[in-house]
């Protein structure tokens, strides 16, 4: 994870990297912070896929769409957690979920704050947060091309 943290971080700099591959790259690596209960990194690398990706690129819906349904599952999982941590009376080591292995300065995005879920309206507020990204996920996934995918999502 390190050096290909540190890969794409010289690919920025440069402003040499193929977009595509770049945002596959941030997605994994999201992915496998995630998977570390490290959030801060996990969504601040899933964001910087989708700020890589040109705003009005046809040529990169299905690319956004994807990067969309992981930022999807990033809050559902943050939910998942959330919750079973509130129903067993513990709250975010701090020190971990909010910890910076990789920032990207050339993109000027603001380091996430991890909040607990201590509340029903906080948990659905990390909740609206999902399904906003399945629902623009959906708005590429339609039923008729993309079976596996919308169903997923649904």
């Amino acid at each position: 994870m390190k050096y290909c943290a540190i890969t794409m971080k010289r690919q920025l700099a440069a402003k040499e990297y193929e977009v595509k591959d770049w945002v596959v790259n941030a997605m994994s690596l999201g992915d496998a912070y995630l998977a570390k209960d490290h959030f801060a990194q996990a969504e601040y690398l899933l964001y910087a896929a989708l700020h890589v990706l040109p705003a009005d690129s046809e040529q990169h819906e299905e690319l956004r769409a994807q990067v969309q349904m992981q930022i999807g599952r990033y809050y559902q999982r943050r939910l998942e957690v959330g919750v079973h941590m509130m129903g067993q009376g513990l709250v975010f080591d701090k020190s971990k979920v909010e910890e910076k292995f990789v920032e990207f300065v050339e993109l000027q995005m603001q380091w996430p704050s991890i909040t607990d879920i201590t509340s029903m309206d906080d948990a659905k507020r990390m909740f609206r947060l999902a399904n906003t990204m399945f629902k623009k996920a959906l708005e590429l996934y339609v039923l008729d091309g993309f079976v596996s995918e919308h169903v997923v999502i649904q």
